[in-house]
């Protein structure tokens, strides 16, 4: 089970960015991680993406 969350960070160029992780439950390991000026619900989902296409394979229908 991978579950996500986001944190906040201050840049001296951009200002407040927004970062989102995946971490594995069971093993802690940080399947995903993804920074974005703005933290929107699709900014959210990117460390998923990567999380998928490391351990499946592809980003697809029906991949996980």
């Amino acid at each position: 089970m991978w579950g996500t969350d986001m944190t906040t960070a201050f840049t001296t160029e951009d200002g407040q960015a927004a970062v989102f992780f995946a971490v594995d439950h069971c093993s802690m390991e940080c399947v995903g991680i993804h920074a974005a000026k703005r933290g929107t619900r699709f900014e959210a989902l990117e460390p998923l993406r990567q999380g998928i296409k490391e351990y499946f394979g592809a980003f697809a229908p029906l991949a996980a």
